[in-house]
């Protein structure tokens, strides 16, 4: 026993991710690495150095996993997973003859988890955020991908997934009008809500409530501020340093003391004096 726990520890190179290295102090390590074992893992990217680099990161962690190939192009790719069925695919955004997307689009029923890899592009970050779908930023970080694998062993990323694509397909098309839903992960459940239907966010600390039209309030555990940038050009204003609000929802401002504003459902939320003038200019462009 003694020499396998001083094996695992040499294995464990990434520092700072401590559910791994719990499996050191853990006389039961055996058995929950077990449980990773049977996954196929597909890396598909256009550049060598990349996939070396996933490859390495994956080979020196305790995940005991498979790697059943590489592949540089949405052909190759569709090839491999038409012959190993992945369990999950490590999916970049650009290819050599296409996109992830187009991938997704061709492989017909997605019964795989798949994690997008992509150079920072806040076109493609927003529209991740809106459909609520795992993704990593390059250049990768070791804790990220081993957490990635760790939520695919469990099949989180799968509830709902054909809905949040569709979500995230229609923020990646040019056509504005179907740009008007986002995806909500709380504790229990999967929202998709419409923009249309949002009146406002408030913030609680390092959670954000949505409230919503003839729904109930929704928790998400995201910042106010993460919301903001994913909204700001949807029609949404930071009104205060605790809310968001949706300017078609606005029913009147308040010019009273301690100033506010009146939504559609006649609640009051509260407008920072800061921030008078910029909702008069900002109300002067619709």
């Amino acid at each position: 026993m003694k020499n396998q726990k001083q094996g695992l520890k040499k294995r464990i190179k990434i520092r700072g991710f401590r559910y791994y290295l719990n499996f050191y102090q853990n006389q039961y390590y055996s058995r929950d690495l077990r449980s990773f074992l049977y996954m196929d893992i597909l890396i598909v990217d256009d550049e060598l150095a990349q996939r070396t680099t996933l490859r390495t990161i994956i080979e020196e962690s305790p995940c005991e996993v498979q790697i059943v190939g590489e592949a540089h192009s949405v052909e190759s790719a569709l090839l491999l997973h038409k012959k190993h069925k992945p369990d999950l695919i490590l999916l970049d955004v650009e290819l050599e003859d296409g996109t992830g997307f187009d991938f997704l689009e061709k492989v017909g029923d997605i019964d795989f988890v798949f994690t997008f890899i992509t150079a920072h592009n806040d076109f493609a970050v927003k529209a991740f955020k809106y459909s609520a779908l795992n993704y990593l930023l390059k250049p990768v970080l070791p804790e990220e991908l081993l957490e990635t694998i760790e939520k695919a062993r469990h099949n989180k990323e799968k509830q709902n997934l054909e809905v949040r694509l569709q979500v995230l397909f229609e923020h990646l098309s040019d056509n504005i009008e179907k740009q008007k839903k986002i995806v909500l992960k709380d504790s229990q459940n999967i929202h998709i809500v419409k923009l249309e239907d949002i009146l406002y966010l408030a913030a609680d600390n390092n959670y954000t409530t949505f409230y919503l039209k003839n729904e109930n309030p929704i928790l998400i555990s995201r910042t106010l501020k993460e919301y903001e940038k994913i909204l700001e050009d949807k029609g949404f204003f930071r009104s205060h340093q605790s809310y968001l609000i949706n300017i078609v929802e606005i029913a009147k401002i308040s010019k009273k003391e301690g100033g506010y504003i009146v939504m559609s459902n006649q609640e009051q939320v509260p407008l920072a004096t800061r921030r008078r003038e910029q909702l008069l200019d900002f109300l002067k462009d619709l």
